[in-house]
């Protein structure tokens, strides 16, 4: 069912493509000047004081554009551990890991709906590279984000992201240390803020407000979470600063939840104490 959904989404991507009218000749001729292979990577160095925590959350990908706006590529995340963190026992300490990996694709400008305000969407198919997922008996994931962005000015907009995924697993429920487990089948993730572009577009400033609300299997009536749902809402912000067309630097932010995971109880100074902050250096080739 996941891949399935993800061939749908790239085939919407490829007819749109070819949709595509052919009179615009400038565009046209902008895009043959953007296509091609092209690969990045991302170190985010973060620091979470409540965990005593120094690690680096990263990435790398690789991607081919055939259009300025439209693309297909894998990405790749991976950890690494500076320190030992707070409570953390010792066989579950690492240096290095694998996060997930996943195939994307992406097309920026679905339509334009007018008053300044564009359709975009990206399918994504993850793996489970990361052990994390293996335990829960992962298969396949997919990610449907559809894009709503408004340009109010050249200097302000909003966006809104509107992300169902669906999870393919080999078993409802897993045992950990401590207890049973019940596995989450579906999970709708919302976020919204504002951004804001200045310096002739060379500075990105973006704080999105993520909500999240899972659905858990029906495992067994003693494990945690079972046969109900789950609920998150933190913050993410972050700066970047483009430095030159290939590297952009910056720092970023993300809380923890600030309500509890049955929605009864909110804990908004909490979630801010808990939160992580994190250094950005990106570079594209």
């Amino acid at each position: 069912m996941a891949l399935r959904i993800f061939l749908v989404g790239i085939l919407i991507i490829s007819l749109g493509a070819r949709a595509e009218d052919s009179s615009v000749s400038a565009e046209v001729e902008q895009g043959e000047e953007a296509s091609g292979l092209g690969a990045w990577v991302e170190l985010r160095p973060s620091w979470n004081s409540s965990e005593n925590s120094m690690h680096s959350e990263n990435e790398v990908g690789i991607e081919y554009r055939y259009h300025p706006d439209r693309a297909v590529g894998y990405t790749q995340e991976f950890f690494f551990r500076f320190n030992q963190p707070l409570d953390l026992p010792q066989d579950q300490y690492y240096r290095t890991r694998f996060g997930e990996g996943y195939l994307w694709g992406d097309w920026a400008k679905v339509m334009d709906l007018g008053s300044h305000i564009t359709l975009g969407y990206e399918p994504r198919l993850y793996f489970p590279t990361s052990g994390l997922e293996q335990e829960p008996g992962t298969i396949l994931s997919t990610r449907q984000i559809l894009k709503v962005d408004w340009e109010a000015t050249p200097i302000f907009g909003l966006s809104f992201y509107e992300v169902p995924i669906f999870f393919w697993r080999n078993k409802a429920g897993y045992e950990s240390e401590d207890g049973p487990i019940a596995n989450y089948s579906f999970e709708n993730r919302m976020e919204f803020g504002p951004q804001l572009t200045l310096l002739r577009e060379a500075l990105k400033i973006s704080v999105p407000l993520v909500f999240q609300a899972r659905r858990h299997n029906n495992y067994q009536p003693d494990a945690s979470m079972n046969n109900t749902w789950s609920y998150s809402l933190w913050l993410s912000p972050e700066v970047i600063y483009k430095l030159t067309e290939s590297t952009s630097i910056g720092v970023a932010y993300y809380s923890d939840t600030f309500i509890d995971e049955g929605f009864r109880q909110t804990d908004v100074s909490g979630g801010l104490n808990k939160g992580t902050f994190q250094m950005v250096l990106q570079q594209s080739m």
